[in-house]
């Protein structure tokens, strides 16, 4: 199976680290291309069909971030909510199917949008906006691979939903925001990201913070109107 789709999205990933959004963002579109022919090819052999299940090895062990500091600075330009702004690693898996090609896709999908949203969090509404479109397409294709009830797979709805609330907020969409924000937390209410599961503690005190701060600011709308 090709598998230049992994080697363009993890030298994207690291052009990002470098601090290179755009060329970052050309990477993981090439890796989007190739993924895309392989879903084409699956396609045809169907029988290949694999279940994503809590047992599949398909998870965080093969899904590693690049960096998980003990403290974030990552935020919008006020430093008021917390923006998760590192991509992901992918690595080669022997068995896959459409589902799993459809969970690896969301995740070059995410990259992509960060390099969208890192590079319009300074007033650039266009590119947060194009950010925002990503994000959706990421939330589609994870349902679609089925996996949406794996530990991992909800990390990464929470961190999509984050930067989703994020973007509403800087188009000033505050209804918008406070749907992501509720949706953040009945995520975070599950209790199943937690760093006994592999998760960072700092990530989750941070989507934590954050969601509390949306909906807060929600109410406070509210009583006002």
């Amino acid at each position: 199976m090709d598998s230049s789709y992994l080697t363009l999205n993890n030298a994207g990933v690291q052009i990002f680290i470098n601090g290179d959004c755009q060329t970052a963002a050309k990477y993981f579109q090439e890796s989007l291309v190739v993924l895309k022919q392989l879903a084409a090819q699956l396609s045809v052999a169907s029988h290949n069909r694999s279940k994503f299940d809590e047992d599949s090895s398909l998870g965080f062990t093969l899904l590693e971030a690049v960096a998980f500091p003990e403290k974030l600075s990552f935020g919008n330009w006020d430093g008021s909510t917390f923006m998760y702004s590192v991509p992901f690693l992918l690595q080669e898996r022997e068995s896959f199917g459409e589902r799993e090609l459809s969970f690896y896709s969301s995740i070059v999908l995410f990259n992509l949008a960060l390099c969208f949203h890192k590079r319009g969090i300074k007033g650039h509404s266009k590119l947060i906006q194009q950010a925002l479109n990503l994000y959706r397409f990421t939330l589609q294709l994870l349902a679609d691979s089925d996996a949406l009830q794996s530990r991992v797979a909800l990390m990464i709805e929470a961190l999509v939903l984050n930067n989703k609330a994020n973007c509403h907020y800087e188009l000033c969409d505050i209804a918008a925001e406070h749907d992501a924000a509720e949706r953040l937390v009945d995520i975070l209410m599950m209790g199943v990201l937690q760093p006994k599961h592999g998760f960072p503690k700092a990530i989750i005190e941070e989507l934590i913070i954050n969601s509390s701060i949306i909906l807060d600011m929600g109410r406070r709308a509210a009583e006002a109107a």
